[in-house]
């Protein structure tokens, strides 16, 4: 299982405003697909996965302000994926 933080996407931010999720709990995700939208004070930009596997757990709504570093998603990493399929 691997969390997934908000990153500091600038100087000075310490937070963002969760605004849209582009993936729902049990999605496939890639590597680099991206999970959600952040807004903040400066730039609103979207968060890439930081690795492949399925959404496992969302922790913050939409509407949310969420702190830099916060867990804000869990993602079961393709591995652990298939050996549960297999």
């Amino acid at each position: 299982m691997r969390d997934v933080l908000l990153p500091r996407v600038g100087k000075g931010i310490l937070s963002g405003t969760l605004i849209k999720w582009l993936k729902n709990p049990g999605d496939r995700v890639d590597r680099g697909e991206p999970l959600f939208e952040i807004s903040t004070r400066w730039i609103d930009t979207k968060i890439p996965a930081p690795v492949a596997g399925q959404l496992f757990e969302v922790l913050f709504a939409e509407g949310e302000t969420v702190a830099v570093n916060a867990i804000v998603c869990r993602i079961n990493e393709v591995e652990v994926v298939k050996e549960r399929i297999s």
